[in-house]
């Protein structure tokens, strides 16, 4: 028996988990296309030949550091895509939401989400970042036009909802937001959410 300790993580681990802190950090310096294997590999302190041992591309990394901020997006909607009525602050709290992933991956989705070609292996996974937001935005305004509490289209909610997630996006990754709850946050988060419920609900927030 092992006494119960808790195995740690082991060498291969480690060195996925500093590949990857190295490509956060390129990122945040300079354009996804400039990075290479040898420029990631020399940053992790290992070989190129190593570095194929734990992913396949470059792409293959940005993929991985993209996926779990997409899952950060989609989730800071659910609440107030899940419930009913012009009531603003949900919408607020996940306008904040989605500025804090924002603020914390700003340079990776701004690369990821603003590159006009991106490449196949991320690709995928941009697509899945835009449309799960879309189909949550979605479900609300389809929602609330079957209740009659939004008017309904045109145009059609998912339309709509790919607008209002389009603004989202350019809004976000235009905005300083500096530090949570300064001025440059509460801005675009007031301009957003203004935007959602005359879109919407054809009305202004309280």
């Amino acid at each position: 028996m092992n006494g119960g300790r808790r195995r740690g993580p082991s060498k291969g681990d480690l060195r996925e988990q500093s590949i990857l802190r190295v490509a956060a950090a390129m990122v945040a310096e300079q354009p996804i296309a400039q990075i290479s294997v040898d420029s990631l590999a020399a940053a992790a302190g290992i070989s190129r030949s190593s570095f194929y041992f734990y992913f396949g591309s470059k792409a293959e990394v940005i993929a991985r550091l993209v996926a779990p901020v997409a899952d950060e997006l989609s989730r800071a909607l659910v609440p107030w895509s899940e419930g009913t009525g012009p009531d603003p602050e949900p919408l607020r709290a996940a306008l904040r939401r989605s500025a804090e992933v924002w603020r914390e991956h700003r340079d990776l989705l701004r690369q990821v989400l603003l590159d006009a070609a991106p490449d196949p292996a991320i690709a995928p996974l941009r697509a899945r970042m835009i449309g799960d937001c879309i189909d949550l935005i979605a479900a609300r305004i389809r929602r609330e036009r079957a209740a009659g509490r939004a008017p309904d289209g045109p145009p059609p909610a998912e339309t709509l909802a790919r607008a209002l997630n389009q603004l989202t996006f350019a809004a976000l990754a235009t905005s300083p937001l500096g530090t949570p709850g300064d001025e440059a946050e509460a801005a675009v988060v007031e301009l957003l959410e203004t935007v959602f419920q005359r879109a919407v609900y054809a009305s202004t927030p309280v």
